[in-house]
C-alpha cells in the first residue's frame, strides 16, 4: 500500500520500484544501491551513527498465494486480518482468505498492470490504481466494479480509504492526488504537487490530513507534503531527502510521519511542525522501498532488500531480517503479527518476527 485505518502498513509504497519498471512505482520491488546522500548537505539533525545488526534469516512463510500469471507488485491486508488483497502486472487484482490462503474473488477490467490496492475499513470495498489511468472500487463479494474514476492522466501510483470509508485518496504520476466520495465517485479536490510525480500517499488517523510523497524531476527536488482534507491546502513540506521520497506513514497518534527514500534512509518528522526529528541511516545505501511504524509508534520498519526494524526514537537498529529478495507492496496485519509481500507472481504471508 499505505490509510492508517488502525493497522501497520506501508503507505502503498508502490513507488519503490520506479528504477525497476521505467515508469514509476510499480512494486516497490528495486534492489540496486541508491546514490549516496550529497556531500555539503548532510540531514538535519545529524543522525548518530550507530553499528548495523546482524541480518538473520526472517523465516519460514505460513501461506503463498498462488494464482496471478505476472509479478505481484501491492498488497494490502484487510483491517479484520481476515482478507489479502493483491495486485499484479498481469491487469488483474484478487481477494485471498488470509488464514488459507483459499482465493475468494479476481477483479478483471483494468487495461494495464493493477500497481495499488486498498480494502475499505468495513472490508466490503476494495479499491485498484492502475497503469491506464484509472481507479476502479469494485464490491469485494460480487467482484463487480461499482465506481470506475477517471481523471488522472498518467499511472495511478497509490490509493487510500480514508479511516471512515468515505473518502478515497489517489496519487498519480501526473503530479496529482484527488480526493473523492467513495460512495458517489464524485470528484472532491485536486492538489498539484510542483516537485514531481507522486509515489505515495496516506491519510492521518483521523483523516484530517493526508500525506503524499514524491520523486525528482529536474526543476525540483523530492518532497513530502502535508495536506488539510478539507480544504486541500497545503500545512506542511517537508525537505531534507536527496531521492525520490518512495514511502509515506503517519504515526499512530498522527503526531509523527515517517517517509523513505531512494537516498538510502528514512525520516521521522513533526506532523505539526515540520521538523526532522530522526534520520534512520541504511549502511548499504539500498532503496528504502517501505516503511511503516509498528502499533505502539515506539517502533518502525524499513524495508530495501531485508527488513529492518529500529528504535523510532533513537534510530538505533534492533534487528535486520533477511534476505527477503525481491519483495513488493510489503504490508502489516492490524495486530502487526504478520506481514505479507508480492513475491514474483506469488505473494506471501509471514509472521512478524517476534522482536519487540
Amino acid at each position: 500500500m499505505a490509510n492508517y485505518r488502525g493497522r501497520l502498513q506501508a503507505s502503498r509504497c508502490v513507488a519503490g520500484a520506479a528504477l525497476l519498471l521505467a515508469c514509476g512505482l510499480a512494486g516497490c520491488v528495486h534492489t540496486g544501491p541508491a546514490k549516496p546522500v550529497a556531500t555539503g548537505t548532510p540531514a538535519q539533525p545529524t543522525a548518530p551513527v550507530f553499528a548495523p545488526v546482524p541480518v538473520t534469516p526472517i523465516g519460514q512463510a505460513n501461506l503463498i498465494l498462488k494464482g496471478h500469471k505476472k509479478n505481484v507488485i501491492a498488497v494490502d491486508f484487510s483491517q479484520d486480518g481476515k482478507h489479502v488483497l493483491t495486485g499484479s502486472m498481469d491487469d488483474t487484482a484478487k481477494l485471498w482468505d488470509a488464514h488459507t490462503g483459499k482465493l475468494l474473488q479476481t477483479f478483471t477490467g483494468h487495461k494495464q498492470a493493477v500497481i495499488s490496492v486498498a480494502i475499505s475499513p468495513d472490508g466490503k470495498r476494495v479499491l485498484t490504481g492502475s497503469d491506464d489511468s484509472t481507479v476502479r472500487v469494485w464490491d469485494a463479494n460480487t467482484g463487480r466494479v461499482v465506481q470506475t474514476l477517471k481523471g488522472h492522466l498518467r499511472p495511478v501510483r497509490s490509493v487510500a480509504f480514508s479511516p471512515d470509508g468515505k473518502l478515497i485518496l489517489t496519487g498519480s504520476y501526473d503530479w496529482r492526488a484527488k480526493l473523492w466520495d467513495a460512495h458517489t465517485g464524485k470528484l472532491l479536490r485536486t492538489v498539484l504537487v510542483d516537485k514531481g510525480p507522486i509515489n505515495a500517499v496516506a491519510f492521518s488517523p483521523d483523516g484530517q490530513r493526508f500525506l503524499t510523497g514524491s520523486a525528482v524531476v529536474a526543476s525540483g527536488e523530492p518532497v513530502a507534503k502535508v495536506w488539510d482534507t478539507r480544504s486541500g491546502k497545503e500545512i506542511l513540506t517537508l525537505k531534507g531527502h536527496t531521492e525520490h521520497v518512495t514511502s509515506v506513514a503517519f504515526s499512530p497518534d498522527g503526531n509523527r510521519i515517517l517517509t523513505g527514500s531512494g537516498d538510502g534512509t528514512a525520516k521521522i518528522w513533526d506532523s505539526k511542525t515540520g521538523k526532522e526529528l530522526v534520520t534512520f541511516r541504511n549502511p548499504h545505501h539500498f532503496i528504502v522501498h517501505n516503511v511503516a511504524f509498528f502499533p505502539d509508534g515506539a517502533h518502525i520498519l524499513t524495508m530495501d532488500v531485508t527488513a529492518k526494524f529500529w528504535d523510532a526514537a533513537t534510530g538505533k537498529p534492533l534487528h535486520d531480517y533477511g534476505p527477503m529478495g525481491r519483495v513488493a507492496g510489503l504490508v502489516f496485519s492490524a495486530d502487526g503479527k504478520r506481514m505479507a509481500g508480492g513475491t514474483e507472481n506469488t505473494a506471501t504471508i509471514w509472521d512478524t518476527p517476534a522482536v519487540l
